[in-house]
């Protein structure tokens, strides 16, 4: 369902995807997905390209809207208050998805970035990938901000970009290596995100996949 709802949705506003390396998402399984934040387009970029099979850190404002809110929870997304998180409740609900097989998508950023610059990443998304012994999955998200800027209501029509790297492996890694993880998975996304901005393609990280968001 959300990934039928995903594709109509970008069709709708007419955005084409380029993805690079979706074979590091393998078949799914448990993982952690850590991407940069640009746009609110992002998750529906991310359920597209997952074929729906992924579940989303979610700011609890969301969950607090009518019909939308009541959905998240049906569809098991994993609620996080940005002003007072409690950690122990969030590093539940994600243990729960990971142990179902779920790949879990977080933006560590926290919100969306205004200038296109990367946000400084919090850790939590690393404590649960540690806490849970799941790898962690790199990922870049690219010209969102281009097509929906914050406070913008129109959606042009153009083309996304997703560079998904290989994954990062925290097995036998305690909570006290997370510093060290979140430096290496942030310098990788910074790389990636650098790399593309300087020549305006996206870094090799894999096959390529293009599609109109209207067929397979």
């Amino acid at each position: 369902m959300l990934y039928l709802w995903s594709r109509c949705w970008l069709l709708c506003v007419g955005a084409r995807l380029r993805v690079h390396g979706r074979e590091h998402l393998g078949n799914g399984g448990a993982c952690v997905v850590v991407s940069n934040h640009q746009s609110n387009l992002d998750p529906i970029v991310y359920l597209a390209l997952s074929r729906g099979s992924l579940r989303i850190m979610t700011k609890r404002e969301l969950f607090d809207v009518p019909i939308l809110g009541a959905a998240l929870i049906a569809l098991g997304m994993v609620k996080v208050d940005r002003l007072t998180p409690d950690r122990a409740t969030i590093q539940d609900e994600s243990a729960r998805t990971l142990a179902e097989g779920v790949p879990l998508l977080v933006f560590p950023e926290g919100t969306t970035s205004r200038r296109g610059e990367l946000l400084p990443f919090r850790a939590g998304a690393f404590e649960v990938a540690v806490a849970s012994q799941v790898p962690i999955v790199p990922a870049c998200v690219l010209d969102t901000r281009d097509l929906w800027p914050a406070k913008r209501l129109l959606i042009r029509p153009g083309t996304v970009h997703v560079i998904i790297s290989e994954p990062e492996s925290t097995t036998g890694l305690a909570q006290g290596d997370v510093a060290a993880l979140r430096a290496r998975v942030v310098d990788r996304i910074r790389t990636t995100y650098c790399s593309y901005q300087g020549t305006n393609q996206p870094a090799p990280a894999g096959s390529a996949d293009t599609r109109k968001v209207s067929g397979t």
